[in-house]
């Protein structure tokens, strides 16, 4: 009979033997939003409101225009035709000194715009990061189940080897060796069908980061100080969410829209100046204007209502705007309460899931026993093989969906990039709640075992909400 390992001794010398150059994931976020496309079209988009805001502020400014003209007509004078060449050359310099407010809405409208814009750069990185860290999640998770599916087909080799020697001796029946048979041929399946999962994930992580997926470390994520309850997480949603901020922001740009549609109604007061720069007229005219200033006041009202139109038109698009904000508001909201449930009864159950996987190898370890006392049978031993297995493998679950969800908390109210930077780290390590020595497993060794039992780790620092 084989010693058994104390779990936390198991766990540390697994953890020691982890790649030592591995890529966080931090360093694969930042690589990946220096070159997206994503990220490079919304700050093409942000460039592009920033020039229509230079443009619209160009309108408070005036116009400067220089024109020559040089014409040849045949004229009478005083009854004789006269042949004459005339060359003229003006400056004219107009400015609109009031037009109801309109050009100042635009530029209201056009730095709403602006805003939205930047809103939406800040969601594309958000967006961006959690894409990245949901495909590294997942890689980290299947290499985990694939190396446990490994562990497992190795020790169910072990047994066929110790069922067979008994058959032969004739101690057990044939058909325990076939059972055994059976039994890995379901797992090598099972093993084949993990391999095929994690194929695809290493290329669309590959097609994602330009990486290969090589020497992933195991990620972690704590949340800011003042985004741990519902109450907080909903507040930070209203003020922080990069979504929210820009559906706001083009509310507020069709607001100024309709005002500026309606400054249409005002007169338009233009100041303009005329000044001949040279006039050259052979033969000369009995009389020609060489200087003039001119001060105009107009006022035009389009027939067919087409200025009602538009302010209706620009009513109808701010009600749009506001009611596809409510409606992203309602769905963000439900989301990140659905989200934070499902992340609470993950870390409640997790200390269970690390139980159960105790359990079951002190329950594996006596049915070992047993069944080479003649005591039980090899179903017995298959079954709790299986339950401890499938129980090391809901922890690997149960911390890759603790993870995934805590990312996509933060992205929704964009802390997630801000995470990566300051509560980032790699497979966090807390001793278990008891100090009870259990047979991790009496034909692996650590050194055998790979990487999936870091999965076994519970969570430090949880809320306090969630810890009680």
């Amino acid at each position: 009979m084989k010693p058994q390992p104390d779990l936390r001794g198991f766990l540390l010398a697994l953890l020691a033997c982890a790649p030592a150059l591995a890529a966080p994931l931090p360093a694969v976020v930042d690589q990946v939003l220096q070159r997206h496309p994503d990220i490079q079209s919304s700050q093409a988009l942000l460039d592009a409101t920033k020039a229509q805001l230079r443009q619209t502020r160009s309108d408070f400014y005036p116009t400067f225009g220089l024109n020559y003209r040089q014409s040849d007509a045949r004229d009478s004078q005083s009854g004789i035709s006269i042949d004459r060449n005339t060359q003229r050359g003006n400056a004219v310099l107009r400015w609109n000194l009031f037009n109801g407010l309109t050009d100042s809405n635009r530029l209201r409208s056009a730095g709403f715009n602006r805003d939205a814009a930047v809103s939406d750069l800040d969601d594309a990185h958000e967006r961006i990061a959690l894409e990245v860290t949901e495909a590294y999640a997942e890689l980290v998770r299947l290499r985990q189940r694939l190396e446990l599916a490994d562990a497992l087909i190795k020790e169910y080799e072990a047994l066929r080897v110790s069922v067979k020697q008994r058959v032969e001796a004739g101690r057990v029946s044939p058909a325990d060796l076939d059972q055994i048979q059976s039994d890995l041929l379901r797992i090598r399946s099972q093993q084949s069908q993990l391999r095929g999962q994690l194929g695809g994930s290493e290329y669309r992580y590959r097609q994602l980061t330009g990486q290969t997926a090589a020497n992933l470390s195991s990620p972690w994520l704590e949340a800011p100080e003042n985004a741990r309850d519902l109450v907080q997480l909903q507040n930070l949603l209203e003020t922080e969410s990069p979504r929210l901020r820009a559906g706001t922001q083009r509310v507020a740009a069709r607001a100024a829209e309709i005002s500026a549609a309606r400054g249409v109604y005002w007169p338009s007061l233009d100041l303009e100046l005329n000044h001949r720069l040279y006039a050259n007229i052979t033969p000369a005219a009995v009389s020609d204007t060489e200087r003039s200033s001119q001060l105009s006041l107009n006022i035009e009202i389009p027939l067919g209502g087409k200025t009602f139109a538009r302010v209706d038109e620009t009513v109808e698009r701010k009600k749009a705007a506001q009611a596809a904000l409510d409606t992203l508001q309602l769905k963000l909201s439900g989301d990140l309460g659905a989200l934070y449930q499902e992340l609470a009864e993950a870390r409640a159950i997790q200390p269970e899931l690390v139980e159960r996987v105790e359990t079951t190898s002190r329950v594996y370890h006596a049915y070992r026993l047993q069944f080479d006392a003649g005591k039980r049978s090899l179903l017995d031993v298959a079954s709790t093989q299986n339950e401890r297995f499938a129980a090391l493998g809901d922890v690997i679950d149960n911390r890759n969906l603790q993870l995934v969800d805590q990312a996509r908390l933060l992205s929704m109210i964009g802390k997630l990039r801000h995470s990566l930077r300051v509560g980032y780290h790699d497979s966090p390590l807390a001793a278990p709640k008891n100090e009870q020595q259990v047979d991790a497993s009496p034909d692996l060794t650590a050194q055998d075992a790979g990487p999936f039992k870091a999965s076994l780790i519970p969570s430090p620092r949880l809320p306090r909400q969630i810890r009680q």
